[in-house]
């Protein structure tokens, strides 16, 4: 039974693109328009969707043409009734990782680096940490101290401050650190000098904007979750992006031209200038869990979660940049999903799956082949009842020289 959920998860139906894109456009206006509301599903017994997979499955070859939207919907429905223990034939440990890089992980054994062969390496007991740009040291905070330390575990630095989170380092030349203090948003230089405060700041991790010469520019969201692009060492606010609610995630594109803003209920998409390019509405029963470009595109990758009791979650991918906005499902699970975080090259996504005690690497490209790995509790656990491991960056393609 669990290949049946697979196969019809990741069923491609004529037309699926453009009947999904109609679907959120519609759904779109709705809300633009009148803000109106989606009657819940009414609830089915587990057992009697369970007996109804099988005729859905000879049904789908004959009416996949005619669903709508696009058997997203459909696909979570019957996912949700009939695969809720993860993907099938996932490898049993992490022997390596589908994209080139590494991998920072957060569980209760500290934070480790995950190399591209599977191999790993300790660093320390932290809450959080982020890679320089080219993978050759970690920001790690533990709440009370910032430290920079080498991917081989050398501490370079360290600053005590309370309550330390977000640390973000700058992705041009690896010289500022930006991290919360509380309710403050600080700047550090790379070699741990010239610590100074930025401004209040609400509780999102704030994104350097890359590319930007000889300035050093960083989005952030302000205590009433306005969000503002600063020049951190002069101080003058660059941009204004017009704010709905107190932002999940900031994430900007490659070449620091667009920002990403998302919010619980909404995403936009502004340039340097805070310009509003495009806004989209989710569906009124699912709530983002996190987003970002994928990495050398303008298209954004978004985890959705539903509000039920017993709802999934979904990754869909949008490209609202170039002609018609269009968006696709690209994975759905039953549970929280967690942690999207895309490959340096990005052509994978990486989640984690809870339920399933799973991380899965999706493509990006149009591809049924998802990779899944097992058993992550048990991989990165110290002792038992352990938390299930959070991804906080994969990084990078070029490691020579920061």
């Amino acid at each position: 039974m669990p290949d049946l959920g697979r196969e019809l998860r990741r069923i491609e139906i004529p037309g699926a693109a453009a009947s999904e894109d109609r679907a959120w456009r519609l759904l779109d206006a709705a809300y633009e328009e009148r803000g109106a509301e989606r009657a819940p599903m009414p609830g089915w017994p587990r057992r009697r969707l369970r007996w109804l997979a099988t005729s859905v499955l000879t049904l789908i070859v004959g009416a996949a043409v005619a669903w709508t939207p696009a058997g997203a919907a459909v696909r979570e429905w019957i996912g949700d009734a009939i695969d809720d223990v993860g993907e099938p034939d996932a490898r049993p440990v992490l022997t390596h990782l589908p994209a080139p890089g590494s991998l920072l992980v957060q569980s209760n054994a500290g934070i480790a680096v995950v190399h591209e062969d599977g191999s790993r390496r300790i660093l320390g007991d932290f809450d959080e940490a982020g890679w320089s740009p080219h993978g050759l040291y970690v920001a790690a905070a533990d709440g009370r101290q910032l430290k920079a330390i080498s991917a081989d575990g050398e501490l370079r630095w360290s600053v005590t401050r309370s309550r330390i989170s977000d640390p973000v380092w700058s992705p041009n030349e690896g010289y500022r650190v930006a991290y919360r203090s509380g309710g403050q948003l600080r700047v550090i230089w790379g070699d741990g000098t010239n610590d100074a405060a930025i401004g209040g700041a609400a509780g999102v991790a704030a994104a350097w904007q890359p590319r930007t010469g000889s300035r050093n520019v960083l989005a952030y969201a302000d205590r009433n979750g306005r969000v503002k692009v600063v020049d951190t060492d002069s101080g003058r606010v660059l941009a204004r992006a017009g704010s709905f609610d107190v932002p999940v995630e900031l994430d900007w594109t490659r070449d620091g031209s667009r920002l990403l803003v998302l919010y619980r209920d909404s995403m936009q998409v502004v340039d340097g200038d805070g310009r509003a390019l495009w806004r989209s509405k989710f569906p009124p029963d699912q709530t983002a869990a996190g987003a970002a470009f994928v990495p050398g595109t303008e298209a954004v990758a978004a985890l959705l979660r539903g509000t039920g009791p017993h709802s999934a979650s979904r990754i869909v991918l949008a490209d609202p940049l170039h002609g018609d906005v269009v968006k696709r499902t690209i994975f759905t699970g039953t549970g929280r999903l967690r942690g999207l975080v895309p490959a340096p090259d990005g052509r994978e996504l990486m989640v984690g799956w809870p339920k399933a005690d799973q991380w899965l690497f999706i493509p990006t490209l149009r591809s049924n082949q998802i990779d899944a790995v097992d058993n992550i509790r048990r991989q990165f656990a110290d002792g038992s009842g352990a938390g299930f491991p959070r991804v906080d960056g994969w990084c990078c393609q070029n490691r020579a020289g920061d």
